[in-house]
């Protein structure tokens, strides 16, 4: 949520800075959060500005970006910037809905949120969502054969004592006691 708030901050002034936020008072309010973490988001956030802005406005339908409110705006950025740099789109939709939930407390301006940003990624990213399906798919594929082929070889390796019974009786004993 700092970095909506930071992102809300650098579209009201123009200014981006990280360390003066991290040391105000506004960043002592959210808690304890990882500074390394937050100023990586921040700067995939700044290198993806104007490009997100125009990805993000592509989806809007009839809303005009500078009609929409900052908060709004704010989260959408940062969403589609999480986007561009390769967050997968199930963290990113699922994280900021619930970031624009605490600012808004009405349904509508979330589900708007939904709509735009599913569109986006159904549009944007769905090759790279299917890549990245495929891409686990095939670790979780080779990951079954390996564990497959390690069984396969303790059990060659290992000595199983034969049994040797008679049916009529049910006594069994081992034939190769190990």
């Amino acid at each position: 949520m700092c970095v909506v708030q930071l992102s809300t901050q650098r579209e009201l002034t123009d200014e981006w800075n990280v360390q003066d936020f991290l040391s105000s008072e506004d960043a002592w309010g959210w808690g304890e959060f990882d500074e390394v973490i937050f100023s990586d988001l921040c700067a995939r956030i700044e290198l993806h500005w104007e490009r997100s802005r125009e990805l993000a406005s592509e989806f809007l339908q009839a809303w005009d970006w500078d009609r929409m409110e900052i908060a709004v705006r704010s989260i959408l950025r940062c969403a589609v910037s999480e986007l561009l740099t390769g967050t997968p789109s199930n963290i990113v939709i699922t994280e900021y809905l619930k970031i624009g939930s605490a600012f808004y407390k009405d349904a509508n301006e979330v589900n708007f949120l939904r709509s735009v940003l599913s569109a986006i990624v159904q549009k944007k990213f769905a090759s790279q969502n299917a890549s990245v399906a495929v891409i686990e798919n095939q670790a979780a594929r080779s990951e079954l054969n390996n564990d497959k082929q390690l069984v396969e070889k303790k059990l060659e390796s290992q000595v199983i004592p034969e049994l040797h019974g008679d049916h009529a009786t049910g006594v069994t004993e081992l034939k190769n006691p190990v």
